[in-house]
């Protein structure tokens, strides 16, 4: 293996899986990092967190990759790697689901990531003068390849991602024409075809999960990052409560398997149950609803009422599916602080009788 430009060049898969987990290893470092600017009672905020990952840790752990054959283990790994500082981001345990941490958030995965990376970087080639030697050589490898001949490389790598995202004809029709798009157009359309893409296969991944029947995908495709999270950055005081929240939308502690333990009605012991139905839970319950309720615009408390207490748990879990609204900041403080003492009291009674 040799260095060159900062990109390791290897002629083995196991000096490859290497060069990249010293890279996963070096960003480990910058990841912890970021989390001690905070402190235990104030934990950094998720939105500055996620500033800092992408602005930092995305560059150093992607880059070149554009030009690299990574093989589907060591991806993973990256992918590991991903969603464990997503978690870590938002105080959830590492046994939540990868999927709706990343989603939560709002994250990308790191194979699109690296799919942007490598159709912007074909189009920058494409983009030189004609006579740049960079341009003549990405042209006839391109043609070359187009015609079946030794499909291998870095090339091969960026047709693939061509064709994987429907935009093939576009870059044959260039290359056949000489007339290319401007770059700033072309990543503008990557973005946004890689984006949907990856939304669709993320919602589907959802519903492969019992655990995130609380995470409204519909919601996050549309919205981004979860409002709590918004909420967070705007009060960071509450970030302590509202990661129990988060914690409850993917489900970390995985309820609703076992059947309530503290009263006679024979239910699930599942999130909607502790927040609304369970006759052993907090004697505070009626008056911290009629706080949330009373605070709330009547159009929101009509809506409230018809809900099932399933939809209403998730309904409040996404926080109001929408993004963070400032004129509702009181709103999400009594419903912040229902579901935390609401929780916190049926799990202590929980713990006195184990």
């Amino acid at each position: 293996k040799e260095t060159h430009l900062g990109i390791g060049l290897v002629t083995s898969k196991k000096h490859e899986a290497e060069y990249i987990k010293s890279r996963i290893s070096a960003c480990k470092s910058v990841c912890y990092g970021i989390q001690s600017i905070g402190s235990a009672k104030t934990p950094l905020s998720p939105v500055v967190s996620s500033k800092l990952y992408n602005s930092v840790c995305i560059p150093k752990l992607c880059y070149g990759v554009e030009i690299m054959d990574i093989e589907v283990e060591t991806q993973n790994s990256m992918e590991q790697f991903h969603s464990m500082s997503s978690k870590m981001f938002q105080g959830l345990p590492l046994q939540s689901a990868c999927v709706g941490s990343i989603g939560n958030i709002g994250w990308m995965s790191v194979e699109a990531i690296i799919d942007i990376m490598r159709l912007t970087f074909l189009w920058r080639i494409l983009s030189l003068p004609m006579a740049c030697i960079y341009k003549k050589i990405m042209v006839k490898r391109i043609i070359l390849l187009l015609h079946k001949e030794s499909r291998l490389g870095p090339t091969w790598n960026m047709i693939k991602t061509c064709i994987k995202y429907g935009l093939l004809d576009t870059l044959t029709e260039s290359v056949e024409t000489g007339i290319y798009m401007p770059y700033d157009v072309w990543k503008r359309s990557v973005k946004k075809i890689v984006g949907e893409k990856y939304i669709k296969s993320w919602k589907v991944n959802c519903k492969l999960y019992k655990s995130l029947a609380y995470l409204d995908a519909e919601c996050k495709a549309n919205v981004g990052c979860s409002g709590w999270i918004q909420f967070i950055h705007k009060s960071p005081n509450l970030t302590r409560k509202c990661r129990l929240v988060l914690n409850l939308v993917v489900n970390s502690y995985r309820l609703g398997k076992d059947r309530c333990m503290l009263c006679d009605s024979f239910k699930l012991d599942s999130i909607e149950h502790i927040l609304f139905e369970c006759s052993h839970g907090s004697a505070d319950r009626p008056a911290l609803w009629s706080s949330v309720i009373e605070v709330c615009p009547t159009p929101l408390v009509n809506m409230l009422t018809q809900m099932t207490i399933f939809e209403r748990s998730k309904f409040l879990l996404n926080a109001f599916r929408c993004n963070y609204i400032v004129e509702w900041h009181q709103i999400y403080v009594r419903v912040c602080e229902f579901i935390y003492v609401i929780y916190n009291d049926h799990y202590n009674c929980k713990r006195e009788i184990l």
